[in-house]
């Protein structure tokens, strides 16, 4: 078995939708603004974070890029241990800041 990752387009959208708004949920509990949450995808323009997220919410057909990908699992990783580490209380209201 390889520890290789596969970046198939196919694979790609199969991640995609389910990763972005499950993102978009973390990053509303922890009250993170659009631009912040364009900033840490990758800082794309405005309207191509608005129109994935679109996308996303509709369960339209999305492909993110590897770089994407990869920024929104470092993301759901950590909002993952916070929880794990902090039990209820890293979940609504409690933010990275803090």
């Amino acid at each position: 078995m390889s520890n290789e990752i596969d970046f198939a387009l196919e694979n790609r959208r199969s991640l995609s939708g389910p990763g972005l708004r499950t993102f978009l949920v973390s990053a509303g509990q922890w009250g993170l603004t659009e631009a912040e949450q364009v900033r840490i995808v990758g800082d794309p323009p405005v309207a191509t974070f608005c129109e994935w997220v679109a996308k996303a919410r509709e369960q339209q057909d999305l492909i993110l890029g590897v770089e994407v990908l990869m920024r929104i699992s470092a993301v759901l990783g950590i909002y993952g241990s916070l929880a794990t580490l902090g039990g209820s209380k890293a979940m609504p209201g409690s933010t990275p800041r803090q």
